[in-house]
């Protein structure tokens, strides 16, 4: 027995091929390592429009057609030819049987045909022909060569931030297009999302677009993927528009970056739990929850406004970092506690006019590693001369060949951040990690952050637990943090909410402000220890006073006792008549 990847129903008899709820194909190599296809498919060979085209295989097998490979003969070229075949039908020879008329399902199917032909822009699959033959239709449409990102995710487990953001924008942008035809998509889902060899992400199956008018009520049918779905497509008459597919689209960003779903919108509505975007980019995490709101007057409401949103991310960062904390951010920018504790009590310290009389000729004949380090250290920061990252990675690299630690860890944030230097995450992790062989804590934190996102090396949730542990145990604060995630999600290690807890209250005693956020949630869902609205609202107030926005946020509308059986269902009610009216 069998459960379906995409909505979690089941179980599901090994002889269905597709899932009964959302036709979500179930027969891949994410649940049998093979991929067995109906024998009601095409046989290879079988020509169509007077030998027009051939069929040679089967690529895909939806819930309500089959997607073959074939060959445009006069042409020869290879094309993809997509054929209607709804749930019950059998087929006779090549001619399909269905089990009802046909005629209305065949004139839809067209009509996907025709969308497309409207449609031009690199991110829609082209429709080349479409046709009717052997009792069905047919269209023909480019091959694309790659996966959907569905098997994608089934490969990988999850895909780096970066990477996800690039292909959310460039379908935001094929949506936009949608949009502008006044249509809908309605089905948003890594399975109808194709992503080539070239890195182009394509966007496939049409078959649920529909027109919509901009703020009015309509009649559509009710398509829903669960967990993709937002709760306005669970209705038949109500309003939908751009931000419907914003929804699914966001949904997809949040499938990418955690390796599965987020709940289906009625059950959020109904538990009122809130999605776990920790460890995301804060940027990006905005972007998926604004996404994913519930209720449309709160949700991002067009493609033009989510693609500045990520257009803000891009212009600010030409690497999309997913560092989790902004703390952890700021300290490669900002002046550290230790930093400023350096420069005010040790005796060594070169006063203002001797710093910038010192040039690259004087820095390279300096033997003491400690004080070409801290000269290195005053140029980064700008501690009393004006800042110059190519002055500080000239001290650090004559530092740290000179047995300086704390230098080797500084050149690995120059080489991460392309301060001084060229951006190069390999060379960032070579000093990382020549540092944290040396005992360097900070060091070890930052290679199980390079373990953690796949930055320098292969992505290796166990590799990246390990240095976590490492670092936590000299004291680094921003490791305890990670290691508190990493056992609430289960990630690189055994699922555990009271060493989560843990973890986040031996980092918030630190003074890490995340973590403080974290333990304010862990208190509020009762995650790991008792259900306390109290403490909750302590951790948050702390967190929100050292400048964490998340919580900031959750104080602005956190309400006590929520998550307490008794007042579940009040909420509920003034929630959902907020978004449906009374």
């Amino acid at each position: 027995m069998i459960f379906c990847r995409v909505c979690g129903y089941g179980p599901i008899s090994e002889e269905v091929k597709v899932c009964p709820v959302c036709g979500t194909s179930v027969v891949d190599k994410a649940f049998s390592g093979t991929r067995t296809l109906s024998i009601m498919a095409l046989a290879s060979g079988t020509l169509l429009q007077n030998g027009k085209y051939r069929i040679e295989d089967v690529i895909i097998q939806g819930g309500f057609s089959f997607t073959y490979s074939a060959i445009q003969t006069m042409l020869d070229a290879k094309v993809a030819i997509k054929e209607l075949f709804a749930l019950g039908a059998t087929r006779q020879g090549s001619v399909v049987i269905f089990d009802s008329d046909s005629s209305e399902s065949i004139g839809e199917f067209l009509n996907e045909g025709r969308i497309l032909a409207r449609l031009n822009h690199p991110g829609i699959v082209k429709v080349l022909d479409f046709f009717e033959e052997n009792n069905t239709a047919y269209l023909v449409m480019e091959f694309l060569d790659g996966e959907s990102l569905s098997l994608l995710l089934n490969r990988v487990g999850k895909i780096p931030e970066n990477e996800a953001l690039n292909y959310i924008k460039q379908v935001a942008q094929a949506l936009k297009v949608v949009h502008d035809a006044g249509l809908l998509h309605q089905d948003v889902k890594p399975d109808n999302l194709i992503l080539t060899k070239e890195g182009r992400i394509v966007i496939v199956d049409f078959g649920s677009a529909r027109q919509f008018i901009a703020e009015k009520t309509g009649n559509y049918d009710r398509i829903v993927t669960p967990g993709f779905a937002p709760l306005e497509q669970y209705g038949q008459r109500v309003r939908r528009g751009p931000y419907t597919d914003v929804y699914s689209l966001c949904a997809n960003f949040y499938t990418l970056i955690k390796g599965f779903p987020p709940p289906p919108a009625p059950d959020r509505l109904q538990t009122l739990r809130e999605l776990d975007l920790s460890g995301v980019n804060p940027k990006i995490a905005r972007i998926i929850s604004k996404g994913l709101e519930v209720n449309v007057n709160n949700r991002i409401r067009s493609m033009d406004e989510l693609l500045a949103m990520i257009d803000e991310i891009e212009s600010k960062s030409s690497v999309v970092d997913r560092t989790i904390s902004r703390e952890v951010l700021q300290r490669e920018e900002d002046v550290s506690f230790d930093d400023r504790k350096l420069f005010s009590n040790n005796e060594n310290v070169f006063s203002q006019e001797e710093v910038l009389d010192i040039d690259i000729l004087e820095i390279e004949n300096q033997e003491d590693p400690k004080v070409l380090f801290e000269i290195g250290l005053k140029y980064l920061l700008g501690f009393g001369v004006t800042r110059n990252f190519d002055i500080a990675f000239k001290c650090f690299r004559e530092a740290s060949g000179k047995g300086n630690v704390e230098a080797l860890y500084r050149l690995g944030l120059m080489y991460l951040h392309g301060q001084g230097t060229y951006q190069d995450d390999k060379m960032a992790f070579k000093y990382f990690k020549d540092a944290s062989e040396k005992g360097n804590a900070d060091a070890m934190y930052r290679l199980g952050w390079m373990y953690e996102y796949g930055r320098g090396t292969s992505q290796d949730d166990k590799m990246a637990f390990k240095y976590f542990k490492d670092a936590s145990e000299k004291g680094n604060a921003d490791a305890m943090y990670h290691l508190g995630l990493m056992y609430l999600h289960g990630q690189g290690t055994y699922q555990d909410d009271k060493m989560a807890f843990k973890y986040f209250k031996d980092a918030s005693e630190k003074g890490n402000a995340d973590a403080m956020y974290r333990l304010g949630w862990m208190y509020e869902y009762g995650r790991g220890t008792s259900q306390d609205d109290k403490m909750a609202k302590y951790w948050y107030e702390k967190s929100k006073d050292l400048g964490n926005i998340d919580s900031k946020n959750k104080l602005e509308s956190f309400l006590p006792g929520i998550n307490s059986k008794k007042n579940k269902g009040s909420f509920f009610g003034r929630i959902f008549k907020n978004i449906f009216g009374s």
